[in-house]
């Protein structure tokens, strides 16, 4: 059954470089999975496609089997095939977002350069390796007919040691007892032993040739291997760099995109500010038409309203006014009423006064009589008291001088 031919750059759609790990090819593809899964673009028709082929390089570049295959014999011919545009999430983009310009004519170049080169070192690689796997069988092959040329040298050392070891049995003490050897005998055994000495140095000599043949293969291999790696280490440089051209082409693209995204969202903006600005000029004019409407009416319901409120008010102001002649005049009876009231009290309150005027003068005059009879009783009491003590002092002083008289 012939193979299946991929033609798609599975690390384009999968937006990493061919040295790129298995924790970035993850990564990457999560990532991904997320933005273009069916369900979140559903205006898209490609979406499942896309989806599709994002699963399959996800599952051929995680395997290390799948991805040695296809880096050997699929990607060469992918990469040289112009990148399909980028799967769009967005479904509300245009179609001029949705195509992408070629880069430009330095970054093209450089890009047609690194492919070239890397197609080349392809090919030197495979090449190569075709060698280095011709050589290897090569050396197998010289290996085992080293081997076997050891293993003939090993028969006859061994056929030559039984040779010395019946020879020095024929030459002991107790040979005499055995029969002795004939003439043809002894030219047979002559004869061998030239035989197995020719054989031993063409042995030999092909021995020695056979492993300068596999040291030359194993140089050879080794050279090969070498070639092989600086083949591999330059690839990998020219990957790294085509993978930075890249990547500096869509850094350009999605700036410009960005930028264009950007002009826009700016233009889409002032069309809706404006848009805005003359929904609400209008909402302004229709409020002020209403507004003035509403005005209008008020002020007539307010005209009428002031009128009949002026008209209740003199109604009510009248009826006020004959009230409060009423009431003024029946407040100028009463006071004068109350007046005459407070003038006859007010003369019945005087003469209570005049009379207890006279009466409290009556009973001052009573007291201060008593004062004056008290105070008269007073002093005679204390010129009374001071007579008494003055008698006493006198009595008083005469005992002593007495005594003394009589006890003397």
């Amino acid at each position: 059954m012939a193979p299946i031919e991929i033609h798609d750059d599975y690390y384009a759609i999968l937006e990493i470089t061919q040295t790129a790990t298995d924790n970035v090819i993850k990564t990457s593809y999560k990532r991904l999975a997320r933005l273009r899964h069916p369900d979140k673009n559903a205006g898209n028709p490609q979406a499942t496609a896309d989806f599709q082929l994002l699963q399959a390089a996800y599952s051929t570049l995680i395997d290390p089997t799948q991805r040695r295959d296809y880096d050997i014999r699929h990607y060469p011919k992918a990469r040289a095939r112009p990148p399909p545009p980028r799967p769009t999430t967005n479904t509300n983009t245009t179609t001029n977002n949705n195509t992408q310009p070629p880069p430009s004519p330095t970054d093209q170049a450089e890009l047609t350069r690194y492919q070239t080169l890397i197609t080349t070192l392809d090919k030197s690689i495979s090449a190569l390796h075709s060698q280095k796997v011709h050589h290897e069988t090569l050396r197998a092959t010289t290996a085992l007919t080293l081997s076997r040329c050891q293993a003939a040298l090993k028969r006859l050392q061994a056929e030559v040691q039984k040779d010395a070891d019946e020879e020095a049995a024929r030459n002991s003490w107790f040979a005499s007892w055995y029969a002795s050897e004939t003439t043809e005998q002894k030219e047979a055994r002559q004869r061998r032993a030239t035989e197995r000495n020719t054989g031993r140095i063409v042995r030999e000599a092909e021995e020695r040739r056979l492993k300068a043949e596999v040291e030359r293969i194993l140089a050879r291999i080794g050279d090969l291997e070498d070639r092989i790696a600086q083949a591999r280490r330059q690839k990998a440089a020219a990957v790294q760099n085509e993978a930075a051209v890249r990547e500096r082409v869509r850094v350009a693209e999605a700036q410009r995109r960005q930028e264009k995204e950007e002009e826009e969202r700016r233009e889409r903006m002032k069309a809706e500010a404006k848009k805005q600005a003359e929904e609400k000029r209008k909402r302004e004019e229709e409020e002020k038409r209403k507004r003035e409407e509403e005005a209008k009416r008020q002020e007539e319901i307010r005209k009428r309203w002031v009128e009949e409120i002026r008209k209740r008010w003199m109604e009510e102001y009248q009826n006020r006014r004959e009230e409060e002649k009423n009431r003024v005049e029946e407040q100028w009876r009463r006071v004068e009423e109350e007046l005459q009231k407070e003038r006859e009290e007010a003369m019945r309150r005087f003469e209570e006064a005049k009379r207890w005027q006279e009466a409290r003068e009556k009973m001052r005059a009573e007291q201060q009589q008593r004062q004056r009879e008290n105070w008269r009783e007073r002093e005679a009491r204390l010129m009374r008291e001071e007579a008494e003590r003055a008698n006493a002092a006198k009595a008083k002083a005469a005992r002593p001088r007495v005594s003394r008289e009589i006890y003397g």
